[in-house]
């Protein structure tokens, strides 16, 4: 089976999304819950940098997001790898190397200097990143706060 990498579009959101709700390594857990809503998701595809990774029938079988501009420091443009995502049955297939590497390219080309990633632990990506060059920092947990509720 042939694959190849794109940058996601408006009518891949359903499917990034399908593919996002079921997977147990992006459910963060706690009050922001699961992977995004599709609403949030829909959105998103205007504000980062998504790509998919398809097989010839355009089937979609992986994505990766960034966001470039989460952190300025003199002389370093940074983003944070959000999301890199490959369907269990397609993985070791070369299909997150090939997003990772696309992913490298369209950052480079925006001026990105640096990249960083958060990372579950029990998924097999933080090897998967080290084969890439990153290096890891230190062990954090997720915490997170509903405000809604909580307005003075």
């Amino acid at each position: 089976m042939e694959f190849h990498v794109r940058h996601a579009e408006d009518c891949d959101a359903g499917v990034i999304h399908a593919l996002g709700s079921n997977a147990p390594e992006l459910n963060v857990g706690g009050v922001g819950g699961g992977f995004l809503s599709l609403d949030d998701l829909e959105r998103d595809l205007f504000d980062s940098d998504w790509l998919v990774a398809e097989d010839e029938r355009g089937h979609v079988w992986g994505f990766c997001c960034a966001r470039a501009g989460d952190l300025e420091k003199p002389g370093q443009r940074s983003a944070c790898i959000v999301y890199l995502f490959v369907e269990p049955r397609h993985r070791h297939k070369g299909l997150a190397k090939m997003l990772w590497d696309e992913m490298a390219v369209s950052l480079g080309a925006a001026g990105v200097t640096h990249v960083y990633a958060l990372a579950n632990p029990a998924s097999g990506v933080v090897e998967f990143f080290e084969k890439q060059g990153f290096t890891r920092g230190k062990p954090c947990v997720w915490m997170d706060c509903d405000l809604s509720g909580a307005r003075p």
